[in-house]
């Protein structure tokens, strides 16, 4: 009888140990989960755009021209005799724009656009085109030797820029030329451009394609007009 009271009041005490265990652990836990901090919930900013980026003030902006600054005579270094050579004539440059509407063909005929050296021109676009477009005033710039005692040209810059955004961004294509002092005239860079768009209108059938070309040559001929005609007595090259 003393052995089976010996044995039960071991189990009690081992049950209440192991109750005390438990309670112990499962404390333990509770004060590792409240020293954890909740994850915080996301900023409504990170959920959504502020209110301000949802209305975009689409008023657009002021087009990025290309301030004239006159040519200046340029000066060589020499000490004797200093040589000085005289600006190229602006007044006598010819610089123009062709925009043709490729798709859907545009009915009139497309016109050269006169760009006169000192100006930025905007560029007249189709009716129903989202970009705009414009070339930029004439850089001038001398080139000469390490030494500047010789010059070897003149380097002149004009820049088609176009933007579908009222001028907040722009796409830019150079055109250089270079006007040597023998009378040779180099154009080593050529500004062109192909400008397509979304249009679902039943004539441009989805996609409005526009193409701009800039040239600074001596040659200014009007487009031909009407049907091909045949010239009795004028040759034609092959």
């Amino acid at each position: 009888m003393a052995v089976a009271d010996s044995h039960r009041g071991a189990r009690a005490a081992l049950g209440l140990g192991g109750c005390l265990l438990c309670f112990a652990l499962s404390g333990c836990g509770s004060d590792r989960e409240r020293s954890t901090p909740a994850p915080s919930a996301p900023a409504q900013s990170a959920l959504r755009p502020p209110a301000a980026a949802e209305a975009v003030d689409l008023k657009p902006l002021p087009p990025p021209n290309v301030a004239f600054v006159a040519p200046q005579p340029w000066q060589s270094q020499n000490k004797q005799p200093v040589t000085t050579v005289a600006p190229p004539d602006l007044a006598a440059e010819t610089w123009r724009a062709l925009v043709t509407q490729n798709h859907p063909l545009q009915a009139p005929t497309p016109r050269w656009q006169a760009l006169p050296a000192a100006d930025n021109i905007e560029l007249a676009m189709q009716p129903g085109v989202r970009f705009r477009c414009l070339v930029t005033a004439v850089e001038v710039v001398p080139e000469a030797d390490d030494f500047n005692r010789k010059l070897k040209a003149w380097a002149l810059t004009r820049r088609l820029r176009c933007s579908g955004d009222g001028w907040r961004s722009w796409t830019e294509y150079p055109h250089h030329v270079r006007l040597l002092q023998d009378g040779t005239r180099e154009t080593t860079s050529v500004a062109e451009a192909l400008l397509r768009e979304h249009d679902d209108s039943p004539a441009a059938n989805g996609t409005r394609e526009t193409e701009l070309l800039v040239r600074d040559d001596k040659e200014q001929r009007a487009a031909s007009v009407g049907p091909p005609r045949i010239l009795p007595g004028v040759k034609v090259d092959d």
